[in-house]
Formats: C-alpha cells, sequence, structure tokens
C-alpha cells in the first residue's frame, strides 16, 4: 500500500495520500491510483481479451506502448467504459499517457491536448478518478480477498488540464496475487484469473482455487485451465463469425448507398445461417462446467464445435475458390509517406531490398504463384490495375545506392 487516510468520504472525491487518490474498502482493502509496474507473476488482459469489455463508443488506435501489442482502444465519449472480471487480490490499468498528439496517425505521448479523467470502481465500490496523463501503469487497486472481483473503467469526459481533451485510450489490465504469502494458494489464484471461457469455467475455476491446498489441488486446478484454453481455441473461430464488418464511419456512409446483389444476399444470408448454427455449440461451451473425473462431456463438446468450426472452413474455402486470380507484390515496402522528393523515406522497411510482383489462382490453391517481374535491389511501394485487368501499374524506387 502507498498510505492510508483516517477519514473516509464513500463519495465524490476520495482523497490524497503520497500523491495518489486512495478509497479504503474495508480493512486492509484500498483502492488507489498510484504508478506500478506489473510483477513477473501478473496475469496481462490485452484489449483483446474477451474477458476485457467495451461499452459504448471505442476505435481501436496505433499507440507508441507497445505493451499487449501496437493497438488500443480510444473513447471520446463521456460514459463509455471497459470492464474486467477477474481473480485475484490487485489489479493495474496499462493505458496511454501524455497528450492526444498523432504522427502518422499514431498516437504520441507528451504532445498535444492532455488525455482525460476516468472513474474506477472495483466491485460496484464508490468511486476513484484517476488522470490518465500521468504515467502508463495505474495500479487501481490492492489487498482484496482471494477470490472474484470486477473492475470498471468510465471516461469522465474530462481533463485536469486546461484546455484538455476528455479523451482515454486504454490497452487492458493485469493481475495479480502477490499478497498472498502462500506459494501455493497464490499460484491457484492466477491459474484461476487464466481461465478462459465464459461463466461456467469462470465459475468453477475460483471454486477449485478457493479449494487448493496442496501441489495436487493445484495440478488439477491447472488441467481446467488447460482445458478452458482448448475449448476456448476451438470457440474463438465461431465466436469471431458475423456478416457484418467492423463499424466505420467509411461502413456506414457505403451501407447507405449500396444495395447488395443477388448473389451478394445469398453470400450474407449463408453466413448469418452459420452463424445460427454456432450458437447451439458456443451456449453449450460457456456455461460448461468442467469435471477432471468424466471428461465425455467435454469431449463431446469440442467435437460440436470443432464439426461446426469444419463447415465455416468449407464454406469459406469453397468461396476463396470462386475468387477471380489475385494480383500481389512481394519485399518490404518503402517506409510511411515514401514519395520521389523524400529519398530517405524510400528505404524499405528493415533495410531488406528486392520486390516481385505476382498473380495467384485461388481455384487452384496447390499451384504457386506466377512471377510477372521481379527485381533484387529494388522496392515497390504502390501497385494499381487498370479497369480493364489488363495492365499493371506500380512504383518503384530502383537501386540501392539511389
Amino acid at each position: 500500500m502507498i498510505g492510508t487516510q483516517r477519514k473516509w468520504r464513500p463519495s465524490g472525491r476520495i482523497g490524497r495520500a503520497g500523491g495518489a487518490t486512495l478509497a479504503v474498502l474495508a480493512a486492509g482493502i484500498i483502492i488507489q491510483a498510484a504508478h506500478a509496474e506489473p510483477g513477473p507473476s501478473a496475469v496481462l488482459h490485452g484489449r483483446t481479451d474477451g474477458r476485457v469489455r467495451f461499452t459504448g463508443d471505442w476505435v481501436p488506435v496505433a499507440a507508441s506502448d507497445k505493451t499487449f501489442g501496437r493497438y488500443a482502444e480510444r473513447s471520446d465519449t463521456k460514459g463509455a467504459s471497459v470492464e474486467l472480471d477477474f481473480c485475484g487480490t490487485s489489479v493495474g490499468l496499462v493505458h496511454q499517457a501524455g497528450g492526444l498528439g498523432w504522427e502518422w496517425g499514431v498516437i504520441t505521448p507528451d504532445t498535444g491536448r492532455a488525455l482525460g479523467l476516468a472513474e474506477v470502481r472495483i466491485d460496484g465500490g464508490p468511486p476513484v478518478e484517476i488522470d490518465t496523463s500521468r504515467d502508463g501503469r495505474t495500479l487501481l487497486a490492492k489487498g482484496l480477498p482471494a477470490g472474484r472481483h470486477r473492475v470498471v473503467v468510465t471516461n469522465l469526459g474530462a481533463s485536469r488540464s486546461p484546455g484538455g481533451s476528455g479523451t482515454i485510450v486504454v490497452k487492458g489490465f493485469w493481475v495479480d496475487a502477490g499478497e498472498i504469502p502462500d506459494d501455493t494458494v497464490r499460484r491457484a489464484w492466477l491459474a484461476a484469473d487464466a481461465v478462459r471461457g465464459g461463466e461456467g469455467w469462470r465459475a468453477r475455476a475460483a471454486e477449485r482455487a478457493a479449494a487448493v491446498k496442496t501441489a495436487d489441488d493445484l495440478r488439477r486446478l491447472e488441467d481446467l485451465v488447460a482445458a478452458s484454453r482448448d475449448m476456448e481455441a476451438a470457440a474463438e473461430k465461431l465466436r469471431a463469425l458475423t456478416a457484418d464488418p467492423p463499424a466505420s464511419p467509411m461502413a456506414e456512409r457505403e451501407r447507405r448507398y449500396w444495395t447488395p446483389n443477388g448473389e451478394t444476399q445469398a453470400y450474407l444470408a449463408r453466413l448469418a445461417a452459420l452463424r445460427k448454427e454456432a450458437d447451439a455449440p458456443l451456449a453449450k461451451a460457456d456455461a460448461f462446467r468442467y469435471d477432471e473425473a468424466d471428461r465425455a462431456p467435454f469431449a463431446g463438446v469440442m467435437a460440436e464445435l470443432r464439426r461446426c468450426a469444419d463447415r465455416v472452413d468449407a464454406f469459406f474455402q469453397e468461396e476463396v475458390r470462386r475468387l477471380p486470380p489475385i494480383l500481389f507484390f512481394t519485399g518490404s515496402p518503402l517506409k510511411s509517406g515514401a514519395a520521389p522528393n523524400h529519398i530517405w523515406q524510400s528505404q524499405p522497411l528493415g533495410n531488406t531490398w528486392g520486390c516481385s510482383i505476382r498473380t495467384w489462382d485461388p481455384a487452384h490453391p496447390d499451384r504457386p504463384a506466377k512471377v510477372l517481374f521481379e527485381e533484387a535491389d529494388s522496392a515497390i511501394y504502390d501497385l494499381n490495375l487498370s479497369y480493364d485487368a489488363r495492365t499493371v501499374f506500380f512504383s518503384m524506387r530502383r537501386g540501392r545506392a539511389q
């Protein structure tokens, strides 16, 4: 803990100690906003983790902080929130700090308008305000009872800095149980937090973690976690299946003016039917309660998921085979913003030279692509096809010494 306070005001701004906002939830438990780094035993939950749930208006953006990968979720809307159900005794937030600046579409720190404020609640308790323009790793709570918890982070749409923004940029959470002295018990709760799947899996893992006393108990819990990951991997393809494109202003604009023809309507209808077929096995996977003494039900649900996934694969393979020949170029493209009058930008990424233009016929996936053009000391950075599909136009830098 980084400090305590003598008086507890259960609503509004809770108070500050040592430069951090604190709220005492119960004896020995503190929700706080202080810089911290995930420990070596921490379990990480990035933006694409199914247990990290975004509500309201969020858009993916590239961020300079590479924790959890290059991308983050950005919200400019007051009331937009992100939440995580977790098992452990402490939880932290990974977010973009600094200001809202842009460099080739990437959010950069310490430039532009300061990023905004967010409200944090643990298990529905009193709110604590955090300033996301500070640091990039904020410890939200520690000293929680070992068990299941929920953290909710909500955009307040405001900033402490004059002229600041109401934007927050979230990359994910980390969860730990470092306050538990018993190594076996600590590992049990971290294993329970690593479980995948729906409510049935999470409830079963929490029950098991609470009962762990020996290494054998821990091994059985770890077997449950491994089984949950196997089932989630089988379900992942079905969860992602949709007939709708990702939401974006461009997609919404096209929807207003585009009328699908009969062939497209049939394709979308088949996608919707496949998604409906997936609902039943996915519901079974979400509600499944694993019993290591009887793996037959587990094997049955896994078989259903795989049969459904095989039907999805067969459908898409057939659709791909119907595509016309594909034209593409290979080799490292030039750096962003490459142009003839910006030679410093016209270096291939990774300084790897060599390029080619090829065609590939999806109707014959076993045949290699046909090479139309190649050069060892050049780099292509733009390629277009004429309207009649008979002429290829491309831009390239020829010669390393240029």
